[in-house]
């Protein structure tokens, strides 16, 4: 392990096309934007940082950095339990930690996550980028924002241009509570107030998770707000488990955030999955519009679009317009075009497209959904059933008949009487 004490302005630079021994460590050098600290290769190749059992970069309650042009190199879990790289604060004021540039880096073979931002304590980081950067093979996640707190650990934290596949989860991962912990995601981000995802794509992660009331998916947030999910892709994410493995999420807690122009397909779990669950902060006042899921729902018991609650977490204020929903059956599940299982409060779906080939229920909603508004929403087939609030209906045409202004371009204002 090598360790390093610099100055504001400092430039670190690896020969590039030859590997180095990590980890590299930065603590408290308290450079500024202006005269950051630079770590980059030279010679015109990446320089390798090879890890062992330790993690590759670490950045110990430090702002003012670049890194670029570097590949972090671990050895694979459970040889290696660290983070590829891994900023971290745990100091008791609330001071933030500013202006940290990560890009053109690839990070692999780490136990923990490719990325680790994280906050133990009352300060966090604000003007976080990634770019372009490739996680990849590490077992927990690709890229990880997080804090332990309630109250949002960072702010301003963009995420584009990504890359984060084939980070398969870690089996047996045991919260202290006993139950199983979820792994295996592209990009988590959570804690956080401001932030962007955007022209990412998430691939193949998660295949190792068996955690049954939680699992993985490509790219998500939680307990954060004012997040924008935007332009990414995601795709053949999985779990091991009958939990999740989706495209894309907002769990917990979320607030004041969107999620557009996203294309998610052929994963295991939901295309989208808005949840929320016992404890968390509350969910109100997300958007989810004009993204496109094809093929999702592959394996359990899951909807291409699902919304899941449990009492007495209620997703309030929650409007889904313009997306395209295609769903296909698969014999290792039961897809369905829309799920919404628990409580909802003003819920609008709003000029939204669900197609089935092959599945024979489209819709099923619980009992609990006051002020509901369903308007100018395109089902299909006619003929597929739909169960809605306890009464299942042979056909999408029987079900639009009976609700109030019952038609495909009509209203239904359900107040959950």
């Amino acid at each position: 392990m090598s360790s390093a004490g610099l100055v504001p302005g400092d430039h670190v630079y690896l020969k590039g096309g030859q590997a180095h021994a990590g980890a590299l460590v930065f603590k408290s050098t308290n450079p500024t934007p202006a005269r950051p600290i630079v770590v980059t290769s030279y010679g015109g190749e990446r320089a390798a940082i090879v890890a062992h059992r330790e993690g590759g970069i670490l950045l110990w309650n430090t702002g003012g950095f670049v890194i670029s042009e570097l590949e972090i190199v671990g050895p694979g879990y459970p040889r290696n339990c660290a983070d590829g790289i891994c900023l971290f604060t745990d100091h008791r004021d609330d001071r933030m930690l500013e202006s940290i540039r990560i890009e053109d880096v690839e990070v692999r073979g780490f136990g923990r996550s490719g990325i680790s931002v994280g906050s133990k304590g009352a300060s966090g980081f604000r003007g976080v980028s990634l770019r372009r950067v490739l996680a990849h093979h590490n077992a927990y996640a690709g890229i990880f924002v997080w804090g332990d707190r309630l109250v949002y650990a960072h702010q301003d934290i963009s995420i584009t241009e990504c890359v984060t596949h084939s980070n398969q989860g870690i089996p047996g991962l045991v919260h202290h509570s006993g139950h199983g912990i979820h792994s295996g995601h592209g990009i988590l981000l959570t804690s956080v107030e401001q932030g962007l995802i955007e022209a990412c794509r998430a691939y193949d992660n998660g295949a190792l998770n068996v955690a049954n009331i939680c699992g993985p998916a490509g790219i998500w947030a939680s307990n954060s707000r004012n997040i924008v999910i935007r332009r990414n892709e995601s795709f053949r994410n999985r779990t091991a488990s009958a939990a999740d493995g989706g495209g894309f999420g907002f769990d917990g807690g979320m607030v004041d955030s969107v999620m557009e122009d996203n294309f998610s397909h052929d994963n295991d779990g939901p295309g989208v999955l808005l949840a929320t669950y016992s404890g968390a902060r509350p969910f109100r006042n997300n958007r989810i519009t004009r993204n496109l899921s094809e093929n999702d729902a592959r394996r359990n018991d899951h909807g291409a679009l699902h919304l899941w609650s449990i009492e007495p977490e209620v997703l309030v204020d929650v409007l889904i317009e313009h997306n395209t929903v295609r769903v296909e059956r698969s014999p290792e599940g039961r897809p369905r075009a829309l799920v919404i299982d628990g409580c909802t409060e003003n819920l609008r779906i709003i000029g939204n497209r669900f197609h089935c080939q092959g599945v024979s229920q489209v819709v099923e909603a619980g009992h609990d959904q006051r002020n509901l508004i369903w308007r100018d929403n395109d089902l299909s087939p006619e003929n597929g059933t739909v169960l809605w609030r306890g009464r299942h209906f042979e056909s999408v045409t029987r079900w639009l008949e009976s609700i109030p202004y019952g038609s495909s371009r009509g209203i239904v204002s359900d107040r959950g009487e």
